[in-house]
């Protein structure tokens, strides 16, 4: 009878691969203040190491005046409200792409959308007028002036 001897030691050998994953992420929603800045930042792993680029809207971000984009993190500056929307992180390599998606939520002050407008009508109908307005967070309080007079206290 012969005896054999198992090692429980697992080596991989150095051209093993592996598809990109995310070792480190940044919430599915983040705050920002209307003039401000901020930094998200994607790391990945995987073998051969993965390219991070972050995309917004299906285009590739590139570093400009108002975006930083380095090394996995993107840096939005002077932040408006055209910036709102979702950032997308993706990892890639020739093993395949893992990709993160982050909502930015921009607080302001509110604004006006879809301003009522002038109608005419005749003396006896009544006037409809309507008025959307936005802002982050969304605690909005419509108030309505004809001329210089609030007009629910009329």
């Amino acid at each position: 009878m012969s005896l054999f001897s198992f090692s429980p030691n697992v080596f991989l050998s150095s051209d093993s691969s592996a598809p990109p994953t995310f070792t480190d992420t940044p919430p599915q929603y983040v705050e920002a203040k209307e003039g401000g800045s901020i930094t998200l930042t994607c790391t990945a792993f995987g073998n051969p190491k993965p390219s991070v680029s972050w995309l917004r809207e299906g285009t590739l971000m590139v570093s400009s005046a108002k975006y930083k984009v380095s090394d996995g993190s993107l840096t939005v500056l002077s932040i408006t409200r055209e910036d709102r929307g979702a950032y997308t992180c993706r990892a890639f390599s020739p093993q395949g792409e893992a990709i993160h998606t982050t909502r930015l939520l921009v607080q302001g002050p509110p604004f006006i959308v879809s301003p009522p407008e002038n109608i005419t009508v005749n003396i006896s109908q009544d006037a409809f007028f309507t008025c959307q307005a936005e802002a982050y967070p969304r605690n909005l309080t419509y108030t309505w002036f004809w001329e210089e007079d609030n007009v629910f206290f009329k």
